[in-house]
């Protein structure tokens, strides 16, 4: 592992967090694109929340933050609902964004009460037989996500592929760390050549632009305040704060274990917790969605075996830069969907294997039942409801996804069924 990059040119340490934006860029635009939220925004605050997150765990932790998956479901229902009662789609979206910075405030309340709570006790809930399978899910869901685009245009995906492998066993020094970069370029001048490249958005984007709007700001809503209103938003969003935690505990076992170091010991839930909830609790100020660790970080770390977060702050530079000049994320946006789906596709194996091998390392007994439920019900669920019911299921008027509802099931079982053998 490379934790150190002192040694490295500047155009490599920013080739390298280019490598890092490439592999969250697309998944930071589908919640703003769904919900209505402002793009730039996103972007925006995908930058500000990793910086945020480097801060407070002191530079040690190589994830970048975007936004949240969990909560798409809620902030769907919220806006939907507000809407249903006669409030225009921003205001809506303001009420969504006042839920998810109560969110961000529960994250950091919970993040304050575990600094009393020891490591051992935090641990007994999430056993590596509960966390390798659901690590195992996030990557066979990005896996999947892959497959979606890779459809879109598959003799792209395959140069992409091959490419990608091609670079990381057969080149040297500074391009062996950059096989994401090498394969979307290479992919990308191959669907240019097809004539599948459209420039049009590029040149008709402007330069410069302010990457948020006031209208969507969470505290606009105490401009035509309505109680009930507000009370639904929180209500109907809090309880995906707890979904979202273990998904942010399961990518720190993951970068973990992909690096070699606890950081859950070394830097503590408490402090990385806080630094999401604080994250959050500025983006949804502002308009944009709740932020979370993207595990594309630990696929492309497990890729390519540099960890440094110094890349991960350059990479969130570059964000930055992306949410104030539509012109650029045009460009970036023009990149087809094939190059980067068949580009990341290892990278998202990568995930797989960590979750497998944290299984495979902590020697888990499946001949102890309990062992046996956990594993197959968190594995199973997944896989169920990604490809058998297009990866969401409705409960109690929410609408969740295969990875919420593995996650909570193997929490839940983890808790409740006693350890005996046999």
């Amino acid at each position: 592992m490379i934790h150190n990059t002192d040694g490295m040119s500047l155009f490599t340490q920013w080739a390298l967090a280019l490598q890092h934006l490439l592999a969250v860029f697309a998944g930071t635009l589908i919640i703003p694109m769904v919900t209505g939220l402002p793009m730039s925004g996103a972007l925006l605050f995908s930058g500000i929340s990793t910086l945020i997150f480097q801060f407070f765990t002191r530079g040690k932790v190589a994830l970048f933050y975007s936004v949240s998956f969990v909560f798409l479901s809620g902030m769907i229902f919220i806006r939907d609902t507000c809407v249903a009662q006669g409030l225009s789609v921003s205001m809506a979206l303001c009420y969504v964004c006042f839920g998810i910075f109560v969110s961000g405030m529960a994250y950091v309340v919970l993040g304050q009460v575990l600094r009393y709570v020891s490591y051992q006790r935090i641990m007994k809930f999430f056993p590596p037989v509960l966390y390798g399978p659901y690590i195992m899910s996030l990557g066979l869901v990005m896996f999947s996500a892959s497959f979606d685009s890779i459809k879109s245009d598959w003799l792209v995906a395959v140069v992409a592929v091959a490419v990608t492998i091609f670079s990381q066993f057969f080149f040297k020094g500074a391009m062996r760390l950059m096989p994401i970069n090498i394969g979307i370029i290479v992919a990308t001048i191959v669907a240019a050549f097809r004539g599948n490249i459209d420039l049009t958005p590029v040149y008709e984007a402007e330069w410069i632009a302010q990457p948020f709007d006031r209208q969507y700001m969470a505290f606009t809503v105490f401009e035509h305040l309505d109680g009930s209103q507000l009370a639904f938003s929180v209500f109907a969003i809090l309880p995906l704060v707890l979904v979202s935690i273990v998904e942010h505990i399961a990518d720190l076992l993951a970068i973990s274990r992909t690096t070699k170091i606890d950081y859950i010991r070394t830097v503590g839930l408490p402090r990385t917790l806080s630094a999401n909830g604080l994250a959050t609790v500025l983006s949804a100020m502002f308009g944009a969605p709740a932020m979370t660790s993207f595990s594309q970080t630990t696929g492309l770390i497990a890729l390519n075996r540099v960890c440094a977060t110094r890349l991960i702050s350059l990479a969130a530079i570059l964000m930055i830069f992306l949410a104030f000049s539509p012109k650029v994320v045009a460009l970036l946006a023009a990149i087809p969907a094939a190059a980067i789906g068949g580009a990341t596709l290892l990278m998202y194996g990568m995930v797989v294997v960590v979750g497998l091998r944290a299984i495979v390392d902590a020697k888990v007994d499946f001949s102890n039942l309990r062992n046996l439920l956990i594993f197959s019900v968190v594995l199973g669920l997944t896989i169920g409801i990604k490809y058998e019911l297009k990866d969401s299921v409705s409960l109690f008027g929410l609408t969740l996804s295969s990875l919420t509802v593995a996650g909570l099931s193997g929490t839940i079982l983890n808790a409740i069924l006693p350890d005996k053998k046999g």
